[in-house]
């Protein structure tokens, strides 16, 4: 009796180590892909009209809505709070702030605010531009605009009263947001992908290179690429129907992908901080991937937003989220447990489970039918 039992025992105990152990080195995998939680602590509503574009700058939130822009106090990410607002222009697609002035890119011209008193942000300026304004850039006295149809448009804002045009370079098609790094701007050209473009001689620039070897084709009437960041020679290029792309730009002249993730959806902007970039995904949120190997990223945390999501910003461990409706304030910490983490770990341990259940009954019934039908040892 004694010798069945350790026979039974020898055969099934190996088996349900080794298994045991496959398992626990396929859930620590797992848990090691998951290790950024997201939580809400703070939220201003903006109900009454679309949002649009966000910048921070300090302890302020800049956000370019339908008819103008709303300064936020977010000194305390718990409660937002409103203390000034412009209602005197339509669809500001992007906001920029230099010193104590906001240049809003809104329909077919960009507007200057004198915002040293916030509570009572005032118009000094305008100028009109060759197409709808998409993004803008302020480098010391020079505004770049990225617009449809128009391209790249630079213009000297030396005196807010009296913009004056110094040079542009026509787009093929609709430039959607662009930023500069020294002597070049990067400009996120719809179907045509990223553009570099040398902007030494603000009265000539000129197009040095372009990425758009995945723009063309079925989807080449839907936009594309909306957004870019810069860090390290490589430009983060976010793509309403690529994912996010990473280009490598420190040859101009010979712009190489060096990866991509596709699993980050239609991505409208991004912003890195240190080796995660933060993804404004339009249908699902806020999406955090690690790209420490920009050639195997991989998702560790995500935040589903209400409605439509529109632009991020990273401070510390601070996310800053606009959708269509408002401003999400979300805190980042390592380690998982939120239910969206769960779902995922679910989905994919419920087959290991189910086989775990399985092989036990299996096992248990060979060991059984070793156990009867050996009568000598």
């Amino acid at each position: 009796m004694k010798k069945k039992i350790l026979l039974a025992v020898a055969i099934i105990l190996p088996i349900c180590i080794i298994t045991t152990l496959g398992i626990t080195n396929y859930y620590n995998s797992i848990v090691s892909q998951l290790w950024y939680r997201t939580a809400k602590i703070g939220h201003f509503e903006i109900t009454e009209e679309k949002s649009y574009s966000m910048q921070i700058s300090g302890d302020l939130a800049y956000i370019g809505v339908h008819t103008g822009l709303k300064i936020i106090n977010i000194t305390d990410p718990a409660n937002p709070t409103l203390i000034g607002q412009y209602n005197k222009s339509w669809q500001v697609r992007d906001v920029f702030i230099f010193d104590s002035i906001a240049y809003l890119a809104t329909y077919t011209k960009i507007e200057i605010l004198n915002i040293s008193v916030l509570s009572e942000p005032r118009k000094i300026g305008e100028f009109n531009c060759s197409g709808f304004t998409r993004g803008i850039y302020i480098s010391k006295n020079l505004a770049y605009v990225a617009s449809s149809s128009g391209g790249l448009e630079i213009f000297n804002v030396t005196n807010s009263n009296n913009p004056i045009k110094l040079g542009q370079i026509y787009g093929d098609w609709t430039s959607y947001s662009l930023l500069n790094n020294g002597n070049f701007s990067y400009i996120a050209d719809n179907i045509d992908g990223l553009g570099v473009f040398n902007i030494t001689d603000p009265t000539n620039p000129t197009l040095l290179g372009r990425y758009h070897e995945y723009g063309y084709g079925l989807y080449s009437f839907i936009i594309s690429a909306m957004g870019v960041y810069y860090s390290d020679n490589v430009i983060y290029l976010a793509d309403s129907i690529y994912g996010l792309l990473f280009v490598n730009v420190s040859d101009p002249l010979n712009l190489t992908e060096i990866g991509r993730i596709s699993d980050a959806g239609r991505v409208r902007a991004v912003h890195i901080s240190d080796n995660l970039a933060f993804v404004a995904d339009y249908m699902d949120g806020l999406e955090i991937i690690d790209i420490s190997n920009l050639e195997s990223t991989r998702i560790v945390g995500k935040y589903r937003s209400r409605r439509k999501t529109m632009d991020v910003y990273v401070s510390g461990n601070i996310v800053y989220l606009i959708d269509e409706i408002g401003l999400d304030i979300i805190e980042i910490t390592k380690g998982f447990g939120d239910n969206y983490h769960w779902e995922q770990l679910n989905e994919k341990l419920n087959p290991i489970f189910t086989f775990i259940i399985a092989f036990s009954i299996i096992s248990a019934v060979v060991g059984i039918y070793i156990y009867i039908s050996k009568k000598d040892f």
